[in-house]
């Protein structure tokens, strides 16, 4: 059937958030779960006081007027490399202390307005590897590449002082086994089967209304390594 807001514009009348809000609740419903054919093949659904978005040219952010979409599509130019190496850690590349490094334009952060918000994350890269040139510290075997951890972190900013977690269920591994020469793939192979990795992750989290960081990190187990083409995709689904 068409659509009727619940609030009619009159003019000399003073808009109110409340009538606003509620005509926008409508329509996103509408629009998301009962429009059917029908109703727009003949031009029914023509409803001008929809908001058009908000494009942020800073970080190419958009958010739609039914939902939101943060995320960054990162070409495999040179100047797009996004580096990361294993001597930021306290020992080397096959040592078992953490430091996890943020990989650059891999994250967003999303401010959630309208209360609890499903949120998909979409992440796919090609993580390309340089074999190591030192065994020092580990009594290995030179050139491995070893097993680099990925993860997706949160940083929940609702909550005073803010609080920050490693979500369970992201990690990934770039490169090789399970940093020993008894992985499932062997932490010594070389050339290109051991050098370029293709991950993808998809996630779905529930978040509550406030400002929340998600960002992906790796903790590096090589001495040289960079993420090359990427995409971070935040979408958000008000409840």
């Amino acid at each position: 059937m068409p659509y009727t807001k619940p609030y009619t514009y009159v003019d000399g009348t003073i808009l109110t958030a409340p009538n606003q809000f509620s005509n926008e609740e409508s329509a996103k419903e509408f629009i998301n779960q009962e429009i059917s054919s029908a109703d727009y093949a003949v031009g029914k659904f023509d409803y001008d006081e929809i908001e058009a978005g908000e494009f942020q040219p800073v970080t190419n952010n958009h958010k739609f007027t039914t939902s939101y979409i943060a995320g960054k599509n990162i070409d495999v130019s040179v100047n797009n490399r996004c580096y990361f190496t294993s001597n930021v850690k306290a020992n080397n590349e096959q040592g078992t202390s953490i430091s996890w490094c943020d990989l650059w334009n891999a994250g967003e952060q999303v401010q959630i307005v309208e209360g609890t918000a499903k949120v998909i994350i979409t992440f796919e890269g090609a993580f390309i590897g340089q074999d190591n040139d030192t065994s020092a510290g580990g009594g290995v075997i030179t050139n491995e590449k070893w097993d680099n951890k990925i993860v997706l972190r949160h940083t929940d900013y609702t909550s005073s002082p803010s609080t920050t977690t490693f979500i369970e269920g992201t990690r990934m591994w770039g490169f090789e086994g399970l940093g020993t020469s008894g992985g499932a793939v062997d932490p010594n192979a070389g050339g290109r089967g051991a050098d370029r990795r293709q991950v993808m992750l998809q996630y779905v989290i529930t978040l509550d209304r406030g400002l929340h960081d998600l960002q992906l990190c790796i903790n590096p187990k090589i001495q040289y390594g960079w993420l090359s083409a990427r995409n971070f995709l935040v979408e958000v689904f008000y409840l």
